[in-house]
C-alpha cells in the first residue's frame, strides 16, 4: 500500500481500512453539523485524530485497531501525493500538540518511522507546544 494513496481517494481509503471511524462520536458530530453536505476531508480526518488519541490514551482498548491506524498513518506519511502527507501533518499530527504529556509520549513511541519523522518536523516548528514538555 505504500506510496499509492491519492488525495481524492482518501475518504474511501479511510472507510475501507478503518471502518470503525464511521461509528465514532466525532464522525456522528460531523454528520449532524454538515447535514446533507459532504463532510469536508479535514473534518473527516479529525475523526481519525480523535480515534487515535482514544486508542493511545487507553480510552479505547483495541490493539488490533491501533495497529491498523498506525499502519494507515504510516502509509499516508509514505505517500507520493504531497496532499496526502499534508493531510496527515495538518489534520492529525499538528492536532496532537495539546494532548496530555504522558499520552503524547506513549503515542510518539508507538508511531512508525516515517510518521514519527514527520512528527519531529512538526515538533521543531512548534518548539514547545501546549501539553508537551519534551
Amino acid at each position: 500500500m505504500i506510496g499509492i494513496f491519492k488525495y481524492e481517494e482518501m475518504r474511501e481509503e479511510l472507510d475501507k481500512r478503518i471502518p470503525e471511524i464511521l461509528k465514532t462520536e466525532r464522525y456522528a458530530e460531523n454528520e449532524r453539523f454538515w447535514g446533507d453536505e459532504v463532510i469536508p476531508i479535514y473534518c473527516y480526518y479529525e475523526a481519525l485524530e480523535y480515534l487515535f488519541i482514544d486508542l493511545v490514551s487507553g480510552k479505547i482498548a483495541d490493539d488490533e485497531l491501533l495497529d491498523r491506524v498506525l499502519i494507515f498513518m504510516e502509509d499516508m506519511a509514505n505517500s507520493a501525493d504531497r496532499e496526502v502527507v499534508n493531510l496527515l501533518v495538518v489534520q492529525i499530527l499538528e492536532g496532537l500538540f495539546g494532548i496530555e504529556r504522558g499520552v503524547f509520549i506513549r503515542m510518539e513511541k508507538k508511531m512508525l518511522p516515517s510518521t514519527k519523522g514527520l512528527l519531529e518536523v512538526v515538533k521543531r516548528r512548534f518548539r514547545k507546544p501546549n501539553g508537551y514538555c519534551g
